[in-house]
């Protein structure tokens, strides 16, 4: 018995160590790809007011904030959506919010999705089933008051083979588990994983769960963009 315990705590030890230096590398990696992407650009006078600042690109390169991201980018949100603060904040260090992946354009594709669509699954879903949803509702900063747009280069034929994955899962059911049943249910990182690696492109470099923060500290992504609100400003930087 004392040797099991033993084998235990070592084993306990081993996965919170994990847990804990990946984490670190992750939001360091988050850190410094914001940091990066901040400080190539400039304030946006022309569209910029008080209660909202947008930074873009030194050649003057709009983007549309109303609809964050283009075909097949990622958008993420790194808080989690936990109500139980302690909880909420181990989780936003580990884990993350929530992904959904930008359908933009697809619409000329396929029927049942509007040109600025994104496919999601959450939880807090009513029926617990993965669903488009208009991507203007990442602009809710009552919900979302931060994200990151990321982006993998892509061919045309890679992001028509990722979209196509991820429009075969809508309708799956959300998997609570995150671990188990994951053919037939997905989490959100979880879904946007597997439909990147139809087209050979592997998101989940520690090979555990996918997560949140995994998808925003591979090396495949860049980060392209970043909402951040603060008191009654809400920050863009956009540089795509």
């Amino acid at each position: 018995m004392k040797t099991f315990r033993k084998i235990l705590r070592i084993v306990l030890l081993a996965i919170f160590s994990f847990i804990l230096l990946t984490s670190i590398y992750e939001n360091v990696n988050i850190m410094v790809k914001r940091n990066e992407l901040k400080k190539n650009l400039i304030l946006d006078e022309v569209n910029s007011t008080a209660s909202k600042k947008i930074y873009i690109p030194k050649d003057g390169t709009t983007s549309d904030i109303n609809h964050p991201g283009n075909f097949c980018d990622i958008l993420i949100t790194t808080p989690g959506a936990v109500p139980v603060p302690i909880l909420r904040d181990i989780i936003t260090f580990t884990i993350g919010g929530h992904a959904g992946i930008v359908g933009m354009r697809y619409h000329d594709k396929y029927i049942g999705m509007s040109k600025t669509g994104t496919i999601e699954t959450t939880f807090n879903n009513d029926d617990k089933k993965a669903y488009i949803i208009d991507s203007s509702s990442w602009n809710d900063i009552t919900v979302i008051p931060d994200y990151y747009i990321l982006r993998v280069k892509l061919t045309e034929e890679q992001a028509l083979i990722i979209f196509n994955e991820a429009l075969s899962y809508l309708d799956d059911d959300y998997n609570l588990s995150f671990i188990f049943n994951t053919y037939n249910s997905s989490y959100c990182s979880d879904l946007i994983s597997k439909a990147f690696r139809k087209a050979g492109i592997n998101l989940n470099y520690d090979f555990g769960a996918t997560t949140v923060l995994d998808l925003a500290a591979n090396k495949y992504v860049e980060m392209i963009g970043y909402k951040m609100s603060r008191k009654d400003v809400t920050y863009y930087y956009m540089n795509y």
